[in-house]
């Protein structure tokens, strides 16, 4: 059995859509030969944790805990409080120090308040907020790598600090690293870093490419815009393993819906770039033209809501149509999936192009529930190309109203005629287990002859 140290940020008990990946990594691993040894936080800057995720954990799997300093999470509880990141409670000032604060901010140390928070943001928390981990965790790998015999290191990213710290391991002892990205680094097409933080960030990312064995994405989008972003770099050095579900997490897992109407289920976290308003204009229309719709039909989000959705919500008057049932652990989630009628995936317009588009990780558990999908995503994208390739169900421009509403509508219809199909596509390469094999054999290929 060969062994291959699991660098993660997030990990069990963890929870979010983020820490799928790498833990059924992590549960497969030995059926292929590899036993994981896992370096991981023991204070995530995080607060959506799944104790259930632990169960994909095998008892023998050795997972050591560091510290990391995260001052950014220091300052957003001074000035919040100890509140979710997520919940709108989370997002209030904590009254103790709103006179303070507003003294900071309107005195004469403002300057000197901005001038600091600049530095931090884009001199010293690169290549994100979480390089307090890195000291920690390169003490620590460094003696695990010795403890545990470690052939091949794996991290995973973001936060992209995981990479810095696999990279000084490796300088450090020698032992080869694969990168795998969940999203893309410097390319994305949401929010990019400006400036001379962004130089910096492109410095760590080509660096980080450059001494990696393999550099793993989620798609083949995202790996083709690498291969053209990074000519110097080997394009055999870049590949990709799409992200997958578990069958297991299926199994004796039934939903149950008991009543008569058309539930639409969007299932986990709403981000920047899974902006639901769209779709919420078009409910508004919708049952403004055909108020029968407002006892027929049931738009659920299933996972943290932000404030401006739910004040959006409340300003259409869609408080009777639309469910904000909140966050579950993963198993409860997919008893979601499999009590709606249709399940919504979101991905917003990202500009003129969407080369490094990413994919979202529900898409793949939304196909494994076989329910009916309604994708309000960039028609170019790979998620696109898959769901019309497996008859899933329907792709909608994000930012077309109308044509989101009819597709609804529509969706609707079928529902009420019971003409809403199951697709029946072949789903074993999106497997988990099959995934792992695939990761597997990367690992094989990198791992140093001696070995």
């Amino acid at each position: 059995m060969k062994n291959v140290l699991v660098i993660a940020y997030y990990f069990p008990p963890t929870g979010g859509g983020g820490v799928q990946r790498v833990t059924k990594f992590v549960k497969y691993l030995p059926s292929f030969g590899w036993r994981p040894v896992v370096l991981t936080v023991k204070n995530p800057d995080f607060d959506i944790f799944d104790e259930s995720l632990m169960e994909d954990i095998d008892e023998d799997v050795k997972v050591y805990r560091t510290y990391s300093f995260d001052p950014i999470r220091w300052y957003r509880v001074k000035r919040y409080g100890p509140g979710s990141r997520f919940e709108p409670i989370g997002r209030e000032l904590v009254p103790g120090n709103r006179r303070l604060l507003t003294r900071v901010l309107f005195s004469p140390a403002r300057m000197l308040f901005k001038c600091i928070r600049y530095v931090l943001n884009n001199l010293l928390l690169v290549p994100d907020d979480y390089i307090g981990w890195i000291p920690f965790a390169v003490f620590k790998g460094l003696r695990v790598i010795r403890k545990e015999k470690i052939d091949v290191i794996y991290a995973t990213g973001k936060p992209w600090s995981a990479f810095l710290i696999a990279l000084f391991l490796k300088l450090l002892t020698g032992r080869p690293y694969v990168l795998d990205l969940r999203d893309p680094w410097t390319i994305t097409p949401y929010g990019n870093s400006e400036g001379i933080k962004q130089m910096l960030e492109r410095f760590w990312e080509k660096t980080c490419f450059s001494y990696a064995k393999k550099v793993i994405n989620i798609n083949e989008q995202i790996t083709n815009s690498y291969i053209k972003y990074y000519p110097k770099i080997p394009p055999n050095k870049f590949a990709f393993i799409t992200h997958g579900f578990d069958p297991m997490d299926f199994t004796n897992v039934r939903g149950i819906n008991s009543k008569d109407e058309f539930i639409v289920s969007y299932v986990g976290t709403l981000y920047s770039n899974t902006s639901p308003d769209n779709v919420l204009r078009s409910v508004s229309s919708l049952v403004h033209d055909k108020p029968d719709l407002k006892n027929g039909m049931r738009l659920k989000f299933v996972g943290f809501v932000p404030d401006h959705v739910r004040r959006m919500i409340k300003d259409l008057g869609l408080e009777g149509i639309v469910e904000t049932a909140g966050y579950f652990p993963h198993r409860e989630s997919i008893q979601h999936m499999l009590a709606s009628d249709a399940l919504l995936l979101l991905l917003n317009n990202s500009g003129p192009s969407n080369n490094a588009q990413v994919s979202t990780g529900k898409l793949f558990e939304y196909l494994a529930s076989r329910r009916p999908i309604l994708a309000v995503i960039p028609k170019d994208t790979d998620a696109a190309k898959l769901i019309n390739e497996a008859g899933a169900g329907r792709v909608v421009d994000p930012d077309d109203v109308r044509e989101i509403e009819k597709n609804i509508y529509e969706m609707y219809v079928d529902y009420k005629n019971g003409g809403l199909k199951a697709h029946t596509a072949d789903l074993d390469r999106f497997d988990r287990k099959n995934l792992t094999r695939n990761l597997a054999d990367i690992l094989n290929a990198v791992q140093p002859e001696s070995s």
